[in-house]
């Protein structure tokens, strides 16, 4: 039983997708969140870039939840 969960899980490529967007989001969010940083404490930088990224992030989540409704 534990075997079959196992399979499904590290062989199926919808599932290896969103583990590589996941990693993807978790660099995109570590610069998006240093940028914001950046932008409030030495007022320097582009807000607009910040509000860029987030978009990029959502729709890289939209993604990943796609591909796990899509493996479920």
């Amino acid at each position: 039983m534990f075997r079959n969960i196992w399979d499904a899980l590290k062989k199926n490529p919808l599932i290896d997708e969103s583990y590589r967007i996941m990693d993807q989001l978790h660099h995109q969010t570590q610069e998006m969140f240093l940028l914001s940083v950046k932008n409030l404490i030495d007022q320097d930088g582009d807000p607009e870039e910040v509000i860029k990224m987030d978009k990029e992030v959502n729709k890289n989540v939209q993604r990943v939840r796609r591909k796990v409704f899509e493996y479920f």
